[in-house]
């Protein structure tokens, strides 16, 4: 059987950064913390990569 190693080069070609996209799905503003932390924390792997995040409105607005 052959096995393949995944590898993700780090110094990839800054022309094409290498995206990462982050759907923060949270219901407390302790989990968007945490979720924001923790993308931001993968994105520092990677130099020349790219962050995206998108929220989801939870609370709901008092309309008047």
């Amino acid at each position: 059987m052959i096995v393949r190693k995944f590898e993700l080069h780090r110094e990839n070609n800054p022309d094409r950064p290498f995206r990462i996209f982050a759907a923060l799905l949270h219901r407390t503003f302790g989990d968007f913390v945490d979720q924001l932390l923790f993308a931001a924390t993968i994105k520092q792997r990677f130099p020349s990569g790219s962050l995206d995040v998108t929220t989801v409105r939870t609370v709901p607005t008092r309309q008047t």
